[in-house]
């Protein structure tokens, strides 16, 4: 049976029962570990070492406290070395996009989305791939982009918290291509199709999703 690697924070009580519900439907083997509990001591390193070798997909899920901000900071580019050759999924809610700073090193999928029975459907389907013997590669259509300056960033949220000026709860989940404009990484892309833009998990700079490449609309189911 394959195995994925849920991070999350025990504190953040948003996402932990979102998804529990999920993957508690897939046939894979989980393993659950908090950001509290990362690099404590040498034998929790030692553990989730083995956690990640042994895995076929990390599901990292940002949040907002401070313990995982302070935990993550040292933790990510150690984990993400380790997992380099696994599925990096980093997961971040549409209304924090601006208020968590940390940076994870080369992800290979990012995925901003609302806690709703839409995007529970697509996460279950991503999840639903580990089933297999190996993962099926998504077919995704490639997405034309453009950098965002502060001050276009600044329009989509409350200045003095970063709160989400913005609610795009209610449309459907799409997946994409994407090269960052800002650090040229690229990675698959997954968000409300709506919203058209998005901050890179690995530089923290936004960019505008302006429109899809005429290559990769012509894929679009």
């Amino acid at each position: 049976m394959r195995q994925i690697l849920i991070v999350h924070s025990s504190t953040d009580m948003r996402f932990e029962s979102f998804f529990s519900k999920i993957l508690s439907t897939v046939v894979v083997k989980t393993l659950w570990e908090t950001y509290e509990a990362l690099l404590v001591e040498p034998a929790a390193k030692e553990k989730i070492q083995k956690e990640i070798l042994d895995s076929d997909a990390i599901f990292i899920v940002l949040s907002t406290d401070e313990r995982f901000n302070a935990s993550a900071k040292v933790w990510f580019p150690w984990a993400t070395n380790l997992a380099k050759e696994k599925d990096i999924w980093v997961f971040e809610h549409c209304e924090d996009l601006e208020r968590v700073s940390v940076l994870i090193p080369k992800p290979g999928n990012y995925v901003a989305y609302y806690i709703t029975n839409a995007w529970s459907d697509y996460v279950s389907k991503i999840a639903e791939t580990y089933e297999k013997p190996k993962a099926a590669t998504m077919g995704l259509p490639e997405a034309i982009v453009k950098p965002l300056t502060h001050a276009e960033e600044g329009a989509f949220f409350e200045p003095s918290t970063g709160f989400a000026l913005f609610d795009y709860s209610t449309a459907r989940a799409i997946g994409l291509k994407t090269v960052c404009p800002n650090c040229s990484l690229s990675y698959n892309l997954h968000v409300p199709s709506e919203m058209n833009f998005v901050r890179c998990p690995s530089c923290g700079r936004f960019y505008e999703i302006q429109q899809l490449s005429k290559a990769g609309a012509s894929t679009k189911e």
